[in-house]
């Protein structure tokens, strides 16, 4: 079973990824704020993590640095969900380490799971 680490700040949102990802079989951690999504990552290491990037008290772009400089923690692939989808948006998060980036208002929940088992099924090979 893979694990799937969900650092959301929309209660809402995070509890749909998290229902979706369960029943498909994925253990599912959650976090509402980048800082609670760092220290959740280094303690469970999940097998990828789903990010937002406008959070409180750390964004997702700072957290993305510090999985990404975490010994412990960059090897995580990290897919982006944003509201903001311009190019220089998803450049900046590739350039700061995310596998991908999905802007949330274009996917339904089953695409999540798609991109998920791309990235599980790439790192399983």
């Amino acid at each position: 079973m893979s694990s799937v680490l969900v650092v959301e700040d929309d209660t809402f949102l995070s509890s749909i990824i998290t229902q979706e990802l369960s029943h498909a079989g994925h253990e599912v951690f959650t976090a509402f704020d980048g800082k609670q999504g760092f220290e959740t990552a280094k303690a469970k290491k999940p097998d990828l993590i789903l990010m937002d990037i406008m959070m409180p008290n750390i964004n997702g772009y700072e957290a993305l640095a510090l999985l990404k400089s975490d010994e412990a923690t960059r090897g995580i692939p990290v897919i982006v969900l944003s509201n903001v989808g311009q190019s220089e948006e998803k450049e900046r998060a590739r350039a700061a380490g995310a596998a991908d980036f999905l802007v949330k208002v274009d996917f339904e929940p089953k695409e999540i799971l798609n991109k998920i088992q791309q990235f599980l099924g790439n790192a399983a090979k």
